[in-house]
């Protein structure tokens, strides 16, 4: 422990410590049967898991008396012994797996029910609105002295933004519509023009801009930040692939295969060595957050040699998916019609907690290649299904990750291997 000195374990028994597959996190199996989760760079205990429920001088035999994060950084295994978890405690130990997942997030419990005609209001600049109060709740989040970056950001978000929804063309081109489906077209652009915004601000000490902190958002999964980007979230969800609006140009959907019928969308970035067990064939998981990806696989290199990235991913899917991607047009500057930079030029986007499945992984090559598979939800249970690491917010620290116990136990025979077993969920 000399690498992270935490007061909270002076006086604790511990069974085992374990570190996160990037060394930024620490987890603590307690012999008092909780687990106790510590952010390495703070040395603060940011989550505990469990109750202080052993005690006694039998207590060394039980209680927490293993730990382990799964590959994806963001679930951990913990094996309880004589505890009456899920079953008879005779029985043996019992591993239960505590991590983020879709159904019990505050991202599910937030946007659940809510529909653009019911929770959107009649106002064009609903989105602008949105992203304006998130910015300002933001700012309890960042870094000392980064108060003044948001600000800024969010001056120039405020100026620039309200221009090309309210502008004469705009409202030229969506004059036909009714009043209130014209100020929700026009709120859609908006979203479209907010999340393309190459604007940044200075948030946890690196340059941020307004896309990365919405998946920050999401990652972090906080109720207050989501209920602040409602708006702009209802708005971007509107660019649907199974919602375009008959006022835009049709989708230039990619190429399809001629064999297997599917279409694909590619994106390029860097690549942590920890990540590779988790990209089996045929694991499932969820996105952790938006992620967009490009038609053009050159495009999606940024128009550089690919050589210069560390993993290229790929991603497959039809045009009748239960979950759809959005196509986001760029929006177009304002001395050109409304039309001319829409024709191809947009992004497919993948929604938080959309469902993919590993179907190849190429590590011979450089870059490394993993393509994913968008499913439906699956036979199994959705909350064993693990976040994966992919997003633009991935190393930001998500204070409340590890709050949410999935509802499902795994009871051991007496003298299993706990460690095989840790070892076997790996794939989760």
């Amino acid at each position: 422990l000399t690498a992270c000195s935490v007061s909270d374990l002076r006086n604790r028994e511990v069974h085992e410590v374990a570190w996160s597959p990037d060394s930024t996190w620490m987890v603590a199996a307690c012999v008092d049967g909780t687990t106790r989760i510590f952010d390495v760079a703070r040395a603060t205990l940011m989550w505990v898991l469990g109750n202080e429920w052993n005690s006694g001088v039998t207590r060394w035999r039980k209680g927490a008396i293993s730990a382990k994060f799964l590959p994806c950084g963001k679930r951990v295994a913990v094996t309880t012994r004589n505890a009456d978890i899920g079953g008879d405690p005779a029985e043996g130990d019992s591993i239960a797996i505590a991590g983020p997942h879709f159904y019990m997030s505050e991202y599910w419990n937030v946007l659940e029910n809510r529909r653009t005609e019911a929770d959107l209001p009649g106002d064009a600049n609903a989105p602008l609105h949105s992203v304006l109060h998130l910015l300002a709740a933001l700012e309890l989040h960042c870094a000392p002295g980064e108060e003044a970056g948001l600000r800024q950001l969010a001056c120039w978000v405020k100026n620039s933004t309200a221009d090309l929804a309210m502008s004469d063309r705009m409202c030229k081109c969506s004059e036909q519509l009714p009043p209130l489906p014209q100020t929700r077209f026009l709120g859609q652009v908006q979203a479209a023009q907010l999340w393309s915004c190459l604007e940044v601000a200075s948030f946890q000490g690196s340059p941020r801009p307004l896309c990365w902190l919405i998946n920050y958002v999401i990652e972090t999964d906080d109720p207050v930040l989501l209920e602040k980007s409602l708006h702009f979230l209802l708005s971007l969800h509107q660019w649907s692939t199974q919602l375009r609006s008959p006022l835009l140009p049709p989708i230039p959907w990619p190429a399809q295969d001629e064999t297997t019928g599917v279409l694909r969308t590619w994106r390029f970035g860097p690549w942590q060595e920890v990540w590779r067990p988790h990209f089996e064939l045929g694991a499932r998981y969820r996105l952790p957050g938006y992620v967009t990806t490009y038609p053009d696989r050159d495009l999606a290199a940024c128009g550089k040699d690919c050589a210069g990235w560390s993993i290229e991913w790929c991603f497959e899917f039809t045009r009748h998916e239960s979950f759809p991607p959005l196509y986001v047009d760029l929006p177009p500057p304002a001395e050109e019609p409304l039309h001319v930079l829409l024709d191809g030029k947009g992004e497919f986007i993948l929604t938080p907690y959309t469902v993919v499945e590993v179907v190849d992984a190429a590590w011979d090559q450089q870059p490394h290649r993993i393509t994913l598979r968008l499913q439906s939800e699956p036979g199994q249970s959705p909350v064993d299904l693990p976040v994966g690491p992919l997003s633009g917010a991935l190393n930001s620290p998500a204070t409340n990750r590890f709050r949410h116990f999935t509802s499902t136990f795994h009871l051991l025979p007496k003298n299993h291997c706990t460690s095989c077993w840790t070892e076997r969920a790996s794939s989760f």
